[in-house]
């Protein structure tokens, strides 16, 4: 990822490699906002040649064994804060989180994939960004960690905003935590000419429950969330008219931004499409 920077090279900084979490804790603990957490390095790396970032230390996960595991005990999906992408293009994240697969299939490419994780994309809040959106839908939290105490957070409310996130400077994401239930979901992007989605659709149906989180992400600051009892849906009525109250919805309550990549009104229309694609994609089974 590169924003166009002038710089070819970097700011000065301490490289360190701790090996245990504990060991990186105290490093986090010792340096506080000096320092910056590194694992795949794609955000990382861009934005300090952007300068638009400059820590004196930076502290790698590539040596810690638990950082880098993907578990699943029948009830929660986990994956550690070094993970790769390219690690969850497999068939088990297929059949246990379809939403998540579909996401990290549109981040970026192989290249990247190889390289970054899915915590960095979280953690750069950026408001293309595809991890995001396909958690929100999922239920998702974190096991964020500091020295000393580790607590679980959700994942709706850890991005404040553009590059802001409710992580103090003594804490890290060690891991993301996604319930395991019996769902159907999909992930849609519409791009124009690069890795970044002017429009995103992430539809998590949990069909035992009859209820489904929709997100719509790239037209807005912050994804906008719209599960199923925000449109009044009824599951046993016509998909059609369902899907007429969906668009009623989306037309009195988004407002996508205006800026130089789209328009807003281009971008309603794309978010509506792409809503209306993963809605037949994700509710067709109830039809056959």
């Amino acid at each position: 990822m590169s924003f166009g920077s002038a710089y070819f090279t970097l700011p000065k900084f301490k490289y360190i490699k701790p090996r245990s979490v504990d060991e990186l804790l105290n490093y986090l603990s010792e340096y506080g906002s000096n320092a910056k957490i590194m694992s795949g390095g794609v955000g990382v790396i861009a934005f300090m040649k952007e300068r638009l970032i400059s820590p004196d230390y930076i502290i790698s996960l590539s040596d810690i064994p638990e950082l880098k595991k993907v578990k699943n005990d029948g009830e929660t999906f986990e994956i550690g804060a070094n993970v790769h992408l390219s690690e969850l293009e497999y068939e088990l994240v297929r059949k246990t989180v379809p939403t998540l697969f579909k996401a990290v299939k549109n981040i970026a490419d192989p290249t990247i994939r190889n390289m970054g994780t899915l915590v960095g994309d979280l953690a750069e809040a950026i408001p293309w960004a595809d991890a995001y959106p396909a958690l929100l839908s999922l239920d998702a939290s974190l096991e964020v960690m500091k020295k000393g105490s580790s607590k679980k957070v959700p994942v709706n409310g850890f991005v404040e905003g553009l590059g802001q996130i409710n992580l103090k400077e003594d804490e890290f994401i060690s891991k993301i935590i996604i319930p395991v239930r019996k769902m159907r979901g999909t992930y849609l992007k519409f791009a124009n000419s690069s890795e970044y989605g002017l429009a995103t659709v992430a539809l998590t149906y949990l069909y035992e429950e009859e209820r489904f989180n929709l997100v719509l992400g790239s037209i807005t600051e912050k994804p906008i969330v719209i599960n199923n009892a925000d449109v009044n849906w009824d599951f046993k009525s016509d998909l059609s008219k369902n899907i007429e109250k969906l668009n009623a919805y989306i037309d009195s309550n988004v407002n996508p931004v205006d800026d130089l990549l789209s328009s807003s009104k281009f971008r309603k229309n794309i978010i509506k499409y792409l809503t209306l694609r993963a809605i037949k994609e994700v509710f067709s089974y109830e039809r056959n």
